[in-house]
């Protein structure tokens, strides 16, 4: 046996990967009626292992995930700042207000503290 199909008999091990291929169908199922109890039920019966939170939380992130798709909002990977340029502070839109500042030891506006 060569590598290249040793690689493809590898065994998934993550749930997420395992359902990729299954959500269109989950999804349909839910939609007809089906209860997420009965899915798990079903999927745990075949060979995965999740609590119905675990499936909440998969179908939750599946669903976002399509909405992002649907919308073209792709996620895009977050660049970090090279180390020692990092900016200090809040910059404010440029639509934004100016922001003012608030002097230190200056009276509190008027509290409902001691009315009877």
């Amino acid at each position: 046996m060569n590598v290249k199909d040793a690689i493809h008999e590898l065994p998934i091990a993550r749930n997420t990967k395992k359902l990729l291929p299954l959500w269109p169908d989950i999804e349909a199922k839910l939609a007809a009626g089906a209860s997420q109890v009965e899915i798990v039920a079903l999927l745990n019966g075949n060979g995965f292992d999740m609590t119905l939170a675990t499936f909440k939380t998969y179908l939750h992130r599946q669903r976002k995930r399509n909405q992002r798709v649907r919308l073209g909002q792709h996620a895009k990977p977050v660049q970090s700042a090279p180390i020692g340029t990092e900016t200090v502070g809040v910059v404010a839109p440029a639509t934004s207000p100016p922001i003012t500042a608030v002097k230190v030891g200056a009276t509190r506006p008027p509290t409902f503290e001691g009315v009877s």
